[in-house]
């Protein structure tokens, strides 16, 4: 298992909390070893779950990011939840 996260800012806490069951949902699959990535792209917020998908509850990861106005894209080996975040203010 590999965790990264390319994040420096925190986020509303319905967010934080979907991303983190989203994270604990694909930690407790049965399917092996996976990758997860968090990164903040300035408008939204993509988790990535990569590697054996097998026994991950997709339908529960989805539910979460939907709840927050997210959106599911799963390939045969990669799970992406892309979640909608306000951007930071423009710095003056």
């Amino acid at each position: 298992m590999t965790l990264t996260a390319e994040v420096s800012r925190r986020f509303p806490p319905r967010v934080e909390a979907a991303v983190y069951f989203c994270c604990v949902e694909a930690l407790g699959a049965d399917g092996g070893p996976v990758s997860i990535e968090v990164t903040d792209h300035v408008d939204r917020l993509v988790l990535r779950v990569a590697g054996p998908l097998d026994g991950l509850d997709q339908r529960a990861i989805a539910d979460r990011g939907e709840a927050t106005g997210g959106l599911l894209h799963v390939t045969p080996d990669e799970l992406f939840l892309t979640i909608p975040v306000a951007p930071l203010p423009a710095r003056q």
